[in-house]
């Protein structure tokens, strides 16, 4: 090495400055005051996330947020196979499960075992589990005693 190499390299890192970037905004100067510090700002705004900014909802998300009180319809379940592309298509993360029938319901169990099997198989990598989901339907059953009232057997009138 040469001796003077240090000297250089001090003189080259003299010679850099931190400041903050020019702005072009002609509101900015107005707003530039109010910011006390202008890199924690700068680092909010790198650190937005850009894909959804709805906060989680609290709660189990395998349970419906309906009013429990009442009863819904079933409905007709309906899952997009074939050529459209809403609801197929993988938004975020890399890898998606899809279903290959269409007109099938997922149980609260199932999506709980497929979630626990994800979890296992990951488990010591880093990976990050999206669940795009909204069970919004609460299938209800209707009880023995609940059951319309109807003759058994052949009874004379």
């Amino acid at each position: 090495m040469r001796p003077n190499a240090p000297s250089a390299l001090l003189s080259a890192f003299q010679g850099l400055r931190i400041s903050a970037a020019p702005s072009i905004n002609p509101f900015d100067a107005a707003i530039r005051p109010q910011l006390t510090k202008p890199l924690v700002a700068s680092q909010i705004l790198r650190e937005a996330r850009p894909f959804s900014s709805t906060t989680a909802q609290q709660g189990n998300w395998l349970e419906p947020s309906i009013d429990r009180t009442k009863k819904m319809m079933k409905g007709r379940p309906r899952v997009a196979t074939g050529g459209s592309t809403k609801g197929t298509t993988v938004i975020w993360g890399d890898y998606g499960l899809r279903m290959k029938d269409h007109h099938r319901r997922i149980s609260a169990k199932q999506l709980k075992n497929a979630e626990d099997t994800i979890k296992m198989r990951l488990r010591g990598q880093k990976y990050r589990l999206y669940k795009r989901i909204c069970c919004n339907v609460g299938v209800y059953v209707s009880g023995n005693e609940v059951r319309g009232d109807r003759a058994y057997g052949k009874y004379p009138c």
